[in-house]
């Protein structure tokens, strides 16, 4: 899965600074019966001149499918030969390539939308409809469910230049990854753990792009990649190696934390603490190895989750309240909390079952208990990477 990282002020160089890379090796964790696929990818760094930190993620600029491209020329009835201005830099090249590096073909743009208003086909009347400043919410649900390629199937423009064409795509975005190894462990190259995804778009079946282009698409050792740093200077490991960590990444959320626990064993710092979480234990359990070994040399605590073997379902926020009398001689003793993953229920979820550990085993109220969840907040004893 990628992630968003805010960009720092203090990095700029690194920030401008795109570098060729490529993937060195691409290992399935998931097993056959896992619901979806997940892929450690080792990326190539030989020509990558600075340095980064366990924490930190790189931006990789995907490709867009080629099938999906052609569709797309096919029915404009353009071969992709054709030169077209880009929109920003206002540089010269094929509409191929624009198509291909530059497009955001997975959203739809309210500009695409109003120069199909002149299509001329049977939704025609729909988008002029839709185009009403009193219809702007529908509108907003209608682009939510179309991409490029969708729309243009159903209201297929009678003549477009490929220049007012270009004009109306939204630009194609990097996607972040954290980097899941740690620099102390291999300098030279860098470890990604990504989950592919499909959706529907109009009834038709589409993958995520640049988890497919990634884990599929892009050749082992074939090609170059663009890749950049991104400091993420808000999510580092303590200075002082002693502090205990207590890390909380279900699914790809783990990530960042393998490069932590990766440092924290050169540092010779065993107060680790890992809240790992998935659907399936036997087909879901990734880095279970890795995890074990540190387990049994006394370098890592770990607690897992894994929703879907049971009847009734539990996650990591379930495993840190059975621990809440344990969790709270770690926050005692200094513990830094690290949340990566899921924004929208994961963390929300995890945050209400510290606030509840507090009111019940602090005997605090629901407002003394915020406070002192604020007060861990304020002094970056809890720290998320959140998307």
């Amino acid at each position: 899965m990628s992630t968003i990282i805010s960009k720092t002020k203090n990095d700029p160089v690194a920030l401008k600074t795109f570098f060729s890379s490529r993937i060195l090796k691409r290992k399935k964790l998931s097993k056959q019966s896992s619901s979806r696929a997940t892929y450690l990818l080792t990326m190539d760094l030989s020509n990558f001149t600075g340095e980064f930190l366990e924490g930190d993620a790189f931006s990789i600029k995907p490709v867009n499918d080629p099938l999906i491209i052609k569709d797309i020329l096919s029915i404009l009835k353009l071969d992709g030969q054709e030169i077209v201005k880009h929109p920003k830099t206002e540089g010269s090249l094929p509409l191929y390539k624009f198509l291909q590096t530059e497009a955001n073909l997975g959203k739809v743009s309210s500009k695409l939308l109003t120069l199909l208003t002149k299509s001329q086909s049977e939704t025609q009347n729909l988008l002029q409809t839709l185009c009403k400043e009193e219809n702007k919410f529908e509108k907003k649900a209608f682009l939510a469910s179309h991409d490029v390629l969708s729309l243009l199937e159903t209201s297929v423009p009678k003549k477009v230049s490929p220049q007012e064409f270009t004009e109306t795509l939204l630009p194609l975005l990097p996607r972040f990854y954290s980097c899941a190894s740690s620099h102390t462990k291999q300098s030279d190259s860098v470890d990604f753990l990504i989950s592919t995804f499909e959706y529907k778009t109009q009834g038709s079946l589409r993958k995520g792009l640049s988890s497919d282009f990634l884990c599929h698409r892009a050749q082992i050792s074939d090609g170059t990649i663009d890749m950049q740093l991104h400091k993420n200077t808000r999510f580092q490991l303590p200075t002082d190696s002693s502090t205990p960590i207590i890390m909380i990444g279900p699914g790809t959320g783990v990530a960042p934390f393998r490069a932590f626990v990766q440092k924290r064993i050169k540092q010779n710092a065993s107060k680790n603490w890992l809240f790992f979480g998935e659907r399936n234990r036997v087909s879901d359990f990734y880095f279970e190895d890795e995890w074990n070994f540190y387990v049994n040399d006394n370098n890592l605590k770990l607690s897992v989750a894994f929703s879907r073997d049971q009847e009734q379902k539990i996650y990591v926020q379930d495993k840190l309240y059975e621990q809440r009398k344990e969790f709270l001689k770690w926050l005692d003793n200094g513990a830094i909390i690290y949340i990566c993953g899921d924004a929208k229920k994961m963390e929300k979820d995890v945050k209400k079952t510290i606030i509840r550990i507090f009111q019940e085993e602090l005997s605090l109220s629901e407002k003394n208990a915020l406070l002192h969840f604020k007060d861990l907040y304020s002094k970056k004893r809890y720290v998320t990477d959140v998307y």
